[in-house]
């Protein structure tokens, strides 16, 4: 199953990512203007990667329903932030085909198991609202699970049946758990 090889192509990065977005949303000190700052670095981060997916026909149709922008963008503006956005020197670089678009979809929707862990971490911070503060880690709700394994169910079919392919979604992942790790040290 190439969901599980990605898994082990990408640990250590993944881990590194997990690690340095810990150390600055779990603060207990973090304020409203610290979250935003975050979001915003997220909002860029998930710009340029879907935009990558919507850059051909197939990547758009992935990105179906899963786009995060809009609850990155509702977060930001119930933090009085407005459409805050960043401009960082980082861009996200790929030669664009389905595999790679899939590699780089599962680092998106994998992200989503983990905001679960990370709202209910930021709940304990007297100002955080679920409703207001809380899309974009609390991204599909109830349908986390289902939209997790929906996509888990194509990513392994296509590694199946493009075996000759499955190192370009591996680089691909790679490539996205790089940018996002770029991405949040500049927080």
């Amino acid at each position: 199953m190439i969901a599980e090889e990605i898994k082990k192509f990408t640990a250590t990065l993944h881990t590194q990512v997990e690690q340095e977005l810990i150390s600055k949303l779990f603060n207990p000190e973090l304020s409203p203007a610290e979250y935003a700052r975050i979001l915003s670095h997220f909002h860029y981060a998930y710009d340029q990667m879907e935009n990558v997916l919507e850059s051909m026909s197939e990547g758009n149709e992935l990105l179906h329903d899963r786009s995060k922008l809009s609850w990155i963008k509702h977060d930001l503006e119930n933090l009085d932030s407005g459409s805050e956005s960043v401009l960082l020197n980082q861009t996200f670089d790929l030669e664009v085909n389905y595999a790679s678009c899939l590699g780089v979809s599962y680092v998106m929707e994998g992200a989503t198991l983990g905001g679960k862990f990370i709202a209910k971490k930021l709940q304990e911070l007297e100002w955080i609202e679920k409703d207001k503060h809380l899309n974009f880690f609390l991204s599909y709700g109830d349908s986390r699970g289902e939209k997790w394994k929906e996509f888990l169910n194509l990513l392994n079919a296509y590694g199946d049946a493009n075996p000759t392919r499955q190192s370009e979604v591996l680089v691909a992942s790679e490539k996205a758990f790089q940018f996002m790790h770029a991405v949040i040290k500049l927080i």
